[in-house]
């Protein structure tokens, strides 16, 4: 149970950001890339694209979509909807057209702030919707006074897309005195205001991104927005965070970085660093203790109750829990009855209080479901779907999932999400997505197809049109049949179990068998690899080795085909940014990550990119000698 500290019902972030302005004036509110933004200057550039909202006829509790490259512009946007009483809906640019499409048709948003990227999008699937377009640019010319809407704690602040079961994304509904009682208890917790700056690492679209802007910029704090560029470049990267107090990130995208000298020494300037968004293994924590004395703390809790409902600080732990409930917060521990359990006992972990959200936007039925009226709460309860029970200190542990739903990198997503998305694909029968358990698989997510016809470069392209690329699964496995249980379902463990000992193996067939507790058995030689070619292109070139044996290292593989594609290969983005690392301390190129994506994704692309490279920034003697060594 946590303190009670009472927020101002009639409070709005709006308001608070009036005090805000008033209080920091012309102290730095941005800084992106060498570019630096004022309270004041914020102020003035959010009352201009809220005139031009006005001028566009939005209107209190409308929702405003905002569609923008990285950019201040994202934040400036965000502030000139809060001032006229709408609600902000954060849109990524790189979701498939169609996810985008689904969220503004569903949201009902009244109108999209877009830049030139964001028009682009639209113009893809504009003609689907009636929405009108507010260019960001068009605002510079207006007024820079504008009187806000007073607001109430009550009001819609933002509404934000998480993975849906049904294959569709739901909206969360937060409102303002939702992150009213968030911001006071980030205060409570971790004081910032006595900090100086925080970087801001997520996409707009992670509800993280809250606390590393709104709050951050709430408590005075100087927010360093991260580029895109910076993002992909552990170089670039490691410099802007050498200049921050505070940084959040995901257990999964600290892990990739750790072993970096230049993150190391990152990290070891910080003051604070808050882990959070899905597991937080303790020799990851132990690693942070080695490198850094910032205040490390665990973060916990979903988006259905604002951001982060739990807090534990494990600077000095060796051990991790979840910790204790922040302000206004409450945690139940409840059996399939919905009965509150004792504590030491294993149960769903629930939470009450300020921090829940009003529901699921337009989704009445569901909301009954996870939101429920509990005896043991003053508020609607939210039911996590975790597993947790209570410490005799009063914290809190979890303990894993209670369905499908998993955390990727940081990520909410519904396994049964992405099964919904391939089993819609023609000649698909069965489908079965897990999460691999075994190292060094472990956390990445595989696809099990059984398909007549199967084509595992074609599906995940069709996928890519639909799927943002966290939820692509890094291996698609052709399959004759799934392994069921003995009550007739898809055994998850056993598929979850089945795939690494054949890629370790560097095998696309075998008569090895593979056997689940329950007894299903699948075959090995059932399985056709996509992710193996059975006859690979080896190196041919010096470069071609040195880039073949980092990308085999970074994708732990024995092997790799020169000629695949690095995502075809089970890579991610943020195994792209270890790569993209590795061949800058091994080689001294900096390859970015755009150009790794257009024009090196394969082992002989990238030799030719990284050739390239060094010929530009050779001397003309040097390029004579070199083509006189090779006559």
């Amino acid at each position: 149970m946590s303190m009670k500290n009472d927020i101002d019902q009639g409070v709005s972030l709006q308001y608070l950001f009036e005090e805000r302005f008033r209080l920091s004036g012309d102290k730095c509110a941005i800084v992106f890339k060498n570019k630096e933004i004022s309270f004041n200057e914020l102020n003035l550039r959010a009352n201009r694209l809220a005139n031009l909202l006005v001028d566009k006829q939005v209107k209190e509790g409308d929702i405003v979509a905002i569609l923008l490259e990285r950019s201040e512009d994202i934040l400036v946007s965000i502030l000139a909807v809060l001032k006229v009483g709408a609600a902000y809906l954060p849109v990524d640019l790189n979701y498939p057209s169609s996810r985008v499409e689904h969220m503004l048709n569903d949201s009902m948003c009244r109108l999209v702030i877009a830049d030139d990227s964001g028009t682009k999008m639209l113009g893809a699937i504009q003609s689907e919707l009636a929405v009108d377009v507010a260019l960001v640019a068009n605002s510079l010319a207006l007024h820079p006074r504008f009187e806000c809407h007073q607001g109430a704690a009550t009001d819609l602040a933002y509404l934000i897309y998480t993975s849906g079961s049904t294959g569709k994304p739901k909206g969360v509904c937060v409102t303002h005195g939702n992150v009213a009682n968030f911001n006071a208890g980030m205060q409570e917790c971790l004081d910032l205001s006595e900090l100086r700056s925080m970087a801001s690492l997520t996409t707009v679209c992670f509800d993280i991104f809250v606390l590393e802007s709104l709050v951050a910029l709430l408590q005075g704090l100087t927010v360093h927005l991260i580029s895109d560029d910076e993002r992909k470049s552990i170089s670039r990267l490691s410099e802007a965070l050498s200049d921050v107090d505070v940084l959040q990130i995901t257990p999964s995208h600290l892990s990739v970085m750790m072993d970096e000298p230049r993150i190391q020494a990152a990290l070891a300037g910080l003051n604070t660093l808050l882990v959070g968004g899905e597991a937080f293994p303790v020799t990851l924590l132990r690693k942070l203790q080695s490198v850094t004395q910032a205040h490390i703390f665990n973060m916990y809790g979903p988006t259905e109750t604002t951001v982060w409902s739990t807090v534990q600080d494990v600077t000095h732990k060796d051990q991790i829990d979840i910790g204790h409930p922040i302000i206004n917060t409450q945690i139940l521990i409840l059996d399939d009855n919905n009965t509150e359990l004792p504590q030491g006992d294993v149960g769903e972990i629930c939470i009450s209080g300020e921090g829940v959200t009003a529901g699921y936007w337009n989704r009445t039925e569901m909301t009954a479901q996870r939101f429920i009226e509990h005896p043991s709460a003053q508020s609607k309860v939210y039911k996590t779907g975790d597993l947790g029970r209570a410490n005799p200190d009063g914290s809190y542990q979890c303990l894993g999932r209670i369905d499908h739903q998993v955390k990727i990198n940081g990520h909410r997503v519904e396994l049964g999400d992405i099964e919904s998305h391939i089993l819609a694909q023609s000649n698909v029968q069965q489908v079965g997505v897990v999460v691999l358990s075994s190292q060094p698989y472990q956390g990445q997510l595989a696809a099990f197809v059984v398909s007549s016809t199967f084509d595992a470069h074609s599906l995940r392209h069709r996928l890519s049109s639909s799927l943002p690329s966290y939820m692509i699964p890094a291996y698609i496995e052709h399959v004759e049949s799934l392994p069921m249980t003995e009550n007739g379902k898809v055994d998850r463990q056993a598929l979850a179990q089945l795939i690494p000992s054949a890629v370790s193996a560097g095998v696309s067939q075998s008569s090895v068998s593979q056997k689940s507790t329950s007894q299903p058995v699948i075959s090995q030689s059932s399985i056709s690899h996509s992710s193996i070619s059975q006859e690979p292109v080896l190196p041919e070139t010096d470069i071609e080795e040195e880039i073949h044996h980092i990308w085999c290292e970074v994708l732990a593989r024995p092997q790799v085909c020169c000629t695949q594609r690095f995502m075809d290969l089970g890579g991610t983005s943020v195994l792209a940014i270890q790569l993209l690392s590795g061949i800058e301390a091994e080689l001294g190129i900096e390859v970015t990550f755009s150009d790794f994506i257009t024009r090196g994704n394969t082992v002989q692309s990238l030799s030719r990119l990284i050739e390239d490279l060094i010929i530009s920034e050779m001397s003309e003697e040097e390029i004579e000698a070199l083509m006189a060594s090779e006559e």
